[in-house]
């Protein structure tokens, strides 16, 4: 599979293309499953990070959306979570925002981390999100305490 290029906004992402993706996923994960013998072991790395790059674009095509809205919708807490504008919104976010009002756009960081609660290793999702909401009160050791005290 050629490696596709990384659609802005996540209902652009053709439905065949997710497919492939879904697929070249499936051929990755037999051809390094460890009950294959030691041969499935070659080049697993590289395997590895192909998948995880290939799940990210998965993830980003079907449910892309939601973490614009969860994006969106930290950026104007006072307003219903719920509005289309949210997802406009979180999927507008570039880097410049980051520079330009870092306190504002952490918040915005904070809950998409916290919906990585079941893709990354058990506890890391939530010690990101409160460590950026710690830096985000300015409670520069708190921030550090909870990386440190969690260890991932």
């Amino acid at each position: 599979m050629a490696k596709p290029v990384r659609f802005d906004a996540s209902r652009e992402v053709p439905e065949e293309l997710l497919l492939e993706i879904f697929h070249s996923l499936l051929r990755l994960r037999a051809q390094t499953d460890p009950r294959h013998g030691e041969s499935s072991a070659i080049g697993k790395r590289k395997r590895a990070i192909e998948a995880t790059d290939l799940a990210m674009l998965l993830v980003r095509g079907v449910a892309g959306w939601a973490l614009d809205q969860i994006a969106g919708s930290e950026l104007a807490p006072d307003e219903d979570p719920s509005l289309h504008k949210h997802e406009l919104g979180g999927r507008s976010i570039s880097n410049r925002d980051f520079v330009a009002d870092p306190k504002r756009y952490r918040s915005a960081l904070a809950g998409v981390f916290r919906s990585f609660a079941n893709l990354l290793p058990e506890g890391t999702a939530k010690t990101l999100s409160e460590a950026m909401r710690a830096l985000n009160m300015g409670e520069l050791d708190n921030a550090a305490a909870v990386l440190a005290y969690e260890r991932f």
